[in-house]
């Protein structure tokens, strides 16, 4: 699934790989994106490609 939207926060972003966690806004949905996004701030308009990882309940 592709969506288009904005990066509407960082929340975390190492300096030295470039690996974030940020919030990304949609016409429909607020998500997470994470990954190697070198160059991505915030404000910018992006098109990423959904994978859904659901992590396991440890109660």
């Amino acid at each position: 699934m592709e969506l288009k939207g904005e990066v509407t926060e960082v929340i975390y972003r190492n300096e030295i790989n470039s690996y974030m966690i940020a919030v990304f806004e949609t016409d429909e949905e607020e998500t997470t994106v994470v990954g190697y996004l070198p160059f991505i701030e915030k404000g910018d308009t992006l098109k990423v490609v959904r994978k859904f990882y659901r992590a396991p309940r440890v109660w």
